[in-house]
């Protein structure tokens, strides 16, 4: 069997530090306490709670993320027993009794908690305790989920938490200083590796129950609610699967099948208006009403039920607006309503292995020498040829015009002259990174794992995406520098940035006292391999 790849060589790196990893629970599954802070600040699949003595709870509010010192939410209201609402802190880990084995109970920082949240129940007292005396309620989340847990930490992206950060340099910054570049790229290289990796087992749950288009179809629909929209558009795909929106895009005439789709998601998504708005221009209202037609004719012959309108996050900029995503969603399957999008892609890496006979040397040359010099080097025809193959890739998840949407960013909204791309390029370039190329690779491990060489190299050639808070933080907190004076000249090492970030620079609350990289590259460091010299 061929070495892998995708290798997990990053694991080694981390392997000192069990916050990172997290624990396990049961014979199978580790929950890190970062996902049930998720669990608890979204709320979305938590139903009926109560607290350990059986009393009911209402969230108001789960409370402000805290990224600094002390208790993992500020100002948080919770609804008690008898209309009693009680505001103050949340405290979440694990397990229960992580309380007292952290101190929590001595440290009168903690004194202001209201309640201790929890993944599994294992104290022996109902309440937990503060320094002061005072008892706080604990609240067992585990009895309290939607669906099983391993369905519901496939659908929570932990990397979209918390979503701010202001932070100067860390500890770890003046040894990085010491690196050469060639040891900066093997350590973005191996973390952007291990990010696809994880990515890459997130889907491997949603594969065990759906075909490769359908869990495409997902991950494209998931893409399109970041930030703050994720978790509703992904509840909106697993509303209405992919192939039932391929049929009725299949059964209107090529001209208005797109909108035939995009009447099916809107009213599923529970946003668009029962009855037409008196301001609305005769554009808007031709359009309504064929959208209502549409939607008449489907809810008579099918059993779907529209979301509730309240889950999704509509404080968003305009071009990003949920409909208006909805609506590309429409124009991409339309598009692909004829043949499987997951088969044309495979065709893609098909053809460029295929195609070129000197494959196994030019894997060889790269993952000799990637890492030493600029992934955007001279490489002969290979790049070239990558890239090629990359932007067909790429063009797979292009919308097309759209009559109404592409000229407008809400419902009867003000009519611009010129269209309006309703899926960017950046944004194309980040469902290619975060869903394709994690979803092939679990595709090939499990049926051509002579592709992954394939893949590997295509990942390595993928240009990279548009900053964004996160690299520009870890930038400047890790490595001092402006992101354009850091070795980050491909999609790999910018993931491993980003992974980077989630594995330590989010975590940190007190000053960077409790974070294990700088030990965890030190012994990186001590014991050389050929790829961090």
């Amino acid at each position: 069997m061929a070495e892998p790849a995708f290798r997990a060589d990053y694991s080694i790196f981390k392997a000192s530090d069990s916050t990172v990893l997290g624990e396990p629970v049961g014979d199978y599954f580790p929950i890190s306490e970062r996902l049930v802070c998720c669990l608890w600040y979204t709320q979305t699949y938590l139903k009926d709670l109560h607290t350990v003595d059986g009393r009911p709870v209402k969230v108001l509010s789960p409370g402000i993320w805290n990224l600094t010192e002390g208790p993992d939410f500020t100002r948080a209201a919770l609804e008690l027993e008898g209309g009693q609402t009680v505001t103050g802190d949340i405290e979440v880990h694990v397990r229960s009794s992580d309380w007292q084995r952290h101190l929590h109970h001595r440290e009168p920082r903690y004194d202001g908690v209201v309640a201790h949240v929890s993944m599994w129940h294992d104290s022996q007292t109902p309440f937990a305790s503060t320094s002061a005396g005072k008892e706080i309620h604990q609240i067992e989340l585990s009895r309290h989920l939607t669906r099983p847990l391993p369905r519901v930490v496939g659908r929570i992206e932990t990397d979209d938490f918390p979503y701010n950060r202001k932070a100067g340099l860390g500890r770890c910054a003046e040894l990085l200083a010491s690196l050469t570049r060639g040891q900066i790229r093997t350590l973005l290289s191996i973390a952007g590796e291990w990010r696809i990796l994880e990515k890459s087992a997130r889907y491997a749950e949603w594969m065990r129950e759906a075909s490769p288009d359908e869990v495409l179809y997902r991950g494209f629909m998931e893409a399109l609610g970041y930030p703050g929209n994720k978790i509703p558009f992904l509840m909106l795909a697993e509303r209405v699967p992919f192939e039932v929106l391929r049929r009725e895009a299949g059964k209107r005439s090529a001209g208005h099948s797109h909108y035939g789709v995009q009447s099916l998601l809107m009213h599923l998504s529970g946003l668009f208006p029962q009855t037409p708005d008196e301001r609305w221009d005769e554009e808007t209202r031709m359009y309504f009403r064929f959208m209502k037609d549409v939607w008449r004719d489907f809810a008579e012959r099918s059993s779907f039920f529209p979301m509730d309108a309240a889950k999704w996050d509509l404080r968003v900029r305009p071009l990003n607006a949920p409909l208006r995503r909805i609506a590309a969603a429409g124009q991409w399957i339309h598009r692909h309503r004829t043949q499987s999008v997951f088969s044309t892609m495979v065709r893609i890496l098909h053809d460029l292995r295929e195609k070129h006979t000197a494959f196994a040397q030019d894997y060889d040359r790269f993952r000799r020498d990637a890492t030493v010099q600029p992934a955007s080097r001279e490489t002969g025809d290979v790049r070239k040829r990558y890239l090629e193959a990359a932007k067909r890739l790429h063009g797979l998840f292009r919308c097309e015009e759209d009559k109404y949407w592409s000229y407008r960013c809400d419902l009867g909204g003000q009519k611009s002259s010129r269209p309006i791309r309703l899926l960017g390029e950046s944004r194309i370039q980040e469902i290619v990174v975060n869903v394709a190329i994690p979803i092939f690779l679990l595709h090939f491990r499990q049926t051509a794992q002579e592709y992954e060489s394939t893949l590997y190299l295509l990942y390595n050639f993928l240009p990279k995406l548009e900053e964004n808070r996160v690299t520009r933080l870890v930038c400047h907190r890790l490595f001092a520098k402006h992101p354009k004076d850091v070795p980050v000249e491909s999609a790999v090492a910018q993931q491993g940035l980003h992974q980077l970030f989630k594995d330590y620079c989010s975590r940190d609350r007190g000053g960077c006292l409790d974070c294990a990289f700088q030990e965890n590259l030190q012994n990186w460091l001590r014991f050389p391999r050929p790829d961090n010299q």
